[in-house]
């Protein structure tokens, strides 16, 4: 399963970007809860979120938030 909040992506699921959204998950990267997911495949073992810094604020450059890819073991959960 791949889910995305990007529009552009294959994986992009509307539900996902409504406030209160109306389709919620988990992401889980090596069995560890990962947060401000933007784009998560099982298949492909890939996260890509926002990253904070060392004291928990987001980091940016540029004026945008910075994005990290991560790899490793991805589980999708939808919450009920």
């Amino acid at each position: 399963m791949r889910v995305s909040v990007e529009r552009t992506d294959p994986g992009f699921r509307e539900a996902l970007t409504t406030i209160p959204a109306r389709e919620r998950y988990t992401v889980f990267l090596d069995s560890v809860a990962q947060e401000a997911v933007i784009t998560a495949d099982e298949e492909a073992g890939l996260v890509i979120c926002h990253e904070r810094d060392g004291d928990g604020y987001w980091r940016h450059q540029d004026g945008e938030m910075i994005r990290i890819e991560r790899r490793g073991a991805v589980r999708i959960e939808r919450a009920s």
